[in-house]
């Protein structure tokens, strides 16, 4: 009985490392892609102008607010995820309602980095040792929510999704101090 459950959640965890590989790396794809169309078809106005408005004094307050934001956006597919778990068979409407909804959230902010990056390439390339991370942890919620979605286990699916969260909380942490020491 204990054998079988220590090889379920091994098993759990070398799922979860796969799916967040896989969803980080489409979420970078997101943004490379977004940034490659808008540096291609933006006039260099709107260029120069995205240039002028970066300059911010970093204080802990920003940092926070940062923080805070991406973990905001990372939580929302975990905790879709377990929405989605509970209600997929009782209510498949309101799961698919609530997928949809996540999608846009989590398209949103990887669509305003490629957006930025596209208009001041260079910005993307210095900035890339933050938002790499960001990206990866919104790959990684996307890729856990989804997998307790699928997931029948709902004790395992809490015990995942927490320690999801903890692991992007640190990431985005860590995210947030080398954006505020790069700006």
């Amino acid at each position: 009985m204990r054998a079988a459950r220590i090889a379920r959640a091994d098993l759990a965890r070398r799922e979860l490392g796969a799916a967040a590989a896989r969803w980080a790396a489409g979420a970078v794809a997101i943004v490379l892609a977004t940034a490659l169309l808008v540096w291609l078809v933006a006039p260099d106005s709107w260029q120069r102008l995205i240039r002028d408005t970066q300059d911010t004094d970093a204080t802990v307050a920003q940092w926070l607010s940062i923080w805070l934001t991406n973990f905001v956006i990372c939580a929302v597919p975990l905790l879709a995820g377990a929405l989605a778990q509970r209600d997929r068979a009782t209510r498949p409407r309101r799961t698919r309602a609530l997928i949809a909804v996540t999608a846009l959230i989590v398209l949103r902010s990887l669509v305003t980095i490629g957006l930025v990056g596209g208009l001041d390439p260079s910005w993307l390339l210095a900035a890339a040792p933050w938002w790499l991370l960001e990206a990866g942890c919104l790959g990684t919620a996307v890729g856990a929510g989804r997998l307790a979605r699928d997931s029948s286990d709902g004790e395992q699916v809490i015990a995942q999704l927490t320690v999801t969260a903890v692991a992007i909380a640190g990431a985005l942490a860590v995210a947030a101090l080398v954006e505020v020491a790069l700006t």
